[in-house]
């Protein structure tokens, strides 16, 4: 033990100084727990937000079938025709014994223009057009006017004999149809359908002897037969007879 010595001579013990203490060993910080994450509070969701929303049915709708349009005025025709309008007077009261001379299709000429002029009864028809290889068969090239109650009439220029056509017909709910001419003079030989613009004033009749010999049929008894031509007989190949051959066979089969 070290001494120190003092102003009155004595020594004076030192004072023991400290043992440094030993260094404690640090611990190292444990790891950190990782925190749980705490579960969501629930909430109040509605049923329709929990259920997942249904991607929207996409809704295809057919476009609506456009409906020719019909003229107000009858193009290159005249709107009062005396013979027109009396036929079809009669017509609509069902007394016209002579409705093929209105109806139906005619060669014709509008202020100078030459063509036909078509008139058809299709009372339920929303629209009616003509229609043939003049247009290239476009239904709406020639749309008809409404000049009556169900009389569809109108005027095509630069028609001539022997065209076809049929007639066009919009039917309720836009559902067209293609028509023959009922009252057509011609038609096209099966299995073409098409009726055929015909005038009957160019045809020569051969019955002036059988007139002149003074014939009454109404004053005579008479039997009357229907038969279907084409049916009744047919060429060797199947085709259709011709008329003047089918009355050379068809009048010594009817005297038998």
């Amino acid at each position: 033990m070290a001494v120190q010595k003092t102003k009155t001579g004595g020594q004076k013990p030192e004072a023991a100084k400290p043992k440094p203490a030993a260094p404690k060993a640090v611990k190292a910080p444990a790891p950190a727990k990782a925190a749980k994450p705490s579960p969501p509070k629930a909430e109040a969701v509605s049923a329709k937000a929990a259920v997942p929303p249904k991607a929207a049915a996409k809704t295809v709708r057919e476009p609506k079938a456009t409906k020719p349009a019909v003229p107000k005025a009858l193009p290159l025709a005249v709107k009062h025709d005396p013979l027109r309008d009396d036929h079809l007077y009669f017509f609509h009261e069902g007394t016209d014994c002579r409705a093929y001379e209105v109806l139906g299709s005619r060669l014709a000429e509008r202020d100078g223009v030459p063509g036909a002029v078509f008139r058809v009864w299709a009372p339920e028809a929303e629209a009616v057009a003509v229609m043939g290889d003049f247009c290239g068969w476009n239904r709406e090239a020639h749309p008809m006017a409404k000049i009556s109650v169900g009389v569809w009439e109108t005027f095509v220029p630069g028609m001539k004999e022997y065209d076809a056509y049929k007639y066009a017909v919009t039917a309720k709910g836009g559902r067209w149809l293609e028509k023959a001419d009922p009252y057509a003079f011609h038609a096209e030989t099966r299995p073409r359908t098409a009726s055929k613009l015909f005038a009957l004033e160019g045809y020569t009749w051969g019955d002036e002897a059988w007139r002149a010999a003074g014939q009454a049929p109404y004053e005579k008894p008479m039997n009357v037969y229907e038969v279907h031509l084409g049916s009744w007989r047919q060429g060797e190949d199947g085709a259709l007879l011709p008329y003047a051959e089918l009355a050379d066979q068809l009048v010594p089969y009817v005297k038998e």
